[in-house]
C-alpha cells in the first residue's frame, strides 16, 4: 500500500505579547467543515468497479465485510454493510423489537432522534457526564430497556461500568460508534476495540467521519448470530416490507481502501489535535484512563460559541454547531447537555487540512477568542 504523504509535526507560534497584531489575510478560499481524503487507491478501486459493469451490490460489499469483522476481532459474517449510519441505527432497533418502547439516548448527541422516530420508538432523553457523553449513572436508573449510546466525538464510553451498575435488570445495548472507529477501551492490561460490548454496534461512513464510503454508509455488527441474520434477512428484501438500505460495489470498494488506511488516517488527526491543544484551545479531551481515543472531533469549548461560529464564517472557515439543539423547556432537566449545546463549536480536523490550513484556523480561532 502506498503509503500517505508524510506531515511534519504542525509547529504553532505563540501570540505575541504587549504588541498590535497585523491583521490576519483571510485565505483566498474556504476551507470545510468536513472533507473527504482520498486519493489514488480509492480512485482505483472505485474505477475497477465500474470497468467490471457490476456496480450494484456483490463480491466488495462481502469482502468489505470480511475485513470489517476481522478488523475489530469479530467472526467472519457478523457485519452487515448499509447505506448510512441512520440505517444502521434504524435496523438496530428495528432488530431489537424497539417500535412502541422507550429507548435511552443523550441529549447531547446528533441524528439519534431520527432514527428513533423511524423506528417509531419514544426516546428518553439523559443528561450528559462532565463531558459530552452519556451520565452513565443516570442511564442505568431509568426503566427503559434498551439504549442507544454514542462514543461522543471518538471518546469511548465505559460501557462495561454501565452494565455494572444496570446488574440484575434487562438492557439490551445498542452502541454507537459512528464516530468512533478505530477506538479502544479495555482494563489496564487489555485495550479492545469499541464496537464489542453492545447487543448491536453501529457505524457510520462519510466525510465528517473517520473513514469514507465515498458518500454515506454504514455498518452493524453483533455477536448474535439471529440479529445478524434477521438484518440480512430485511437488507437483502426478505421481509415483506423493507425500505431499500443497499450500498453500492463502487462504495464497498473505496471503503476497503479507507480501512485499510485508517492508522495513518487517525494519525493526521492526532497531529492537528495535538496542534489545537498546544494552541491553548479547550477542547474535550477527557477520556477513560483505560481507553484510547479516535480524534473524530475537535470540539471547542466555549462561552461565546456562537460568536465564534460567526467569525470563522466571515473568515471562510466553517465550523458547526456538533449536536442536535435541546428544546428550551428541557433545559431544567438536562442541566449538562443544555449548557454544552450552547459552548460548544466543532472545528475541521480531516486529514486532508494541510498544516497552513491548521495555522490560518488557529489564528482566526484566537482572533475570535479574543474579540
Amino acid at each position: 500500500m502506498k503509503p500517505l504523504r508524510k506531515k511534519k509535526k504542525i509547529k504553532v507560534a505563540n501570540p505575541p505579547k504587549n504588541k498590535l497584531v497585523k491583521p490576519v489575510e483571510l485565505p483566498a478560499h474556504i476551507i470545510s467543515h468536513s472533507k473527504a481524503t482520498m486519493g489514488r487507491q480509492e480512485e482505483q478501486a472505485a474505477s475497477k468497479v465500474v470497468h467490471s459493469g457490476y456496480v450494484g451490490s456483490g463480491t466488495e460489499i462481502a469482502k468489505f465485510e470480511y475485513e470489517f469483522c476481522k478488523f475489530l476481532g469479530l467472526a467472519e459474517g457478523h457485519a452487515v454493510l448499509l447505506s448510512s449510519g441512520t440505517a444502521a441505527r434504524y435496523l438496530a432497533l428495528w432488530a431489537l423489537s424497539a417500535e412502541n418502547k422507550e429507548v435511552i439516548i443523550p441529549a447531547y448527541s446528533s441524528g439519534l432522534r431520527n432514527a428513533i422516530a423511524l423506528a417509531k420508538a419514544k426516546a428518553v432523553l439523559i443528561d450528559s457526564s462532565e463531558g459530552p457523553n452519556i451520565d452513565l449513572v443516570a442511564t442505568a436508573k431509568s426503566n427503559a430497556t434498551i439504549a442507544l449510546i454514542p462514543h461522543m466525538f471518538g471518546l469511548p464510553v465505559d460501557l462495561g461500568k454501565l452494565l455494572e451498575l444496570r446488574a440484575g435488570r434487562e438492557l439490551k445495548i445498542i452502541e454507537d460508534c459512528s464516530q468512533a472507529l478505530g477506538a479502544k477501551i479495555g482494563n489496564s492490561k487489555t485495550l479492545n476495540n469499541v464496537g464489542l460490548v453492545g447487543d448491536i454496534s453501529v457505524y457510520s461512513f462519510s466525510t465528517d467521519k473517520v473513514i469514507s464510503t465515498g458518500g454515506q454508509g454504514g455498518m452493524l455488527v453483533s455477536k448474535h448470530p439471529d440479529l445478524i441474520e434477521k438484518v440480512k434477512n430485511y437488507r437483502d428484501h426478505n421481509c415483506e416490507a423493507s425500505f431499500n438500505f443497499n450500498i453500492t460495489d463502487m462504495q464497498a470498494a473505496i471503503g476497503r481502501v479507507q480501512l485499510e488506511k485508517l492508522t495513518k488516517l487517525m494519525a493526521r488527526r492526532e497531529d492537528i489535535f495535538d496542534a489545537y491543544k498546544e494552541a491553548g484551545f479547550d477542547i474535550f479531551d477527557n477520556c477513560d484512563a483505560n481507553a484510547l481515543p479516535v480524534r473524530q472531533g475537535a470540539i471547542l469549548k466555549s462561552e461565546i460559541a456562537a460568536a465564534v461560529i460567526e467569525h470563522l464564517k466571515q473568515a471562510c472557515v466553517e465550523a458547526i454547531v456538533p449536536v442536535d439543539k435541546i428544546e428550551s423547556d428541557l433545559a431544567s432537566t438536562l442541566p449538562r447537555a443544555t449548557k454544552l449545546s450552547l459552548s460548544t463549536v466543532s472545528l475541521p480536523i480531516y486529514p486532508h487540512l494541510s498544516n497552513d490550513e491548521v495555522r490560518e484556523i488557529i489564528e482566526q480561532v484566537r482572533d475570535a477568542l479574543d474579540a
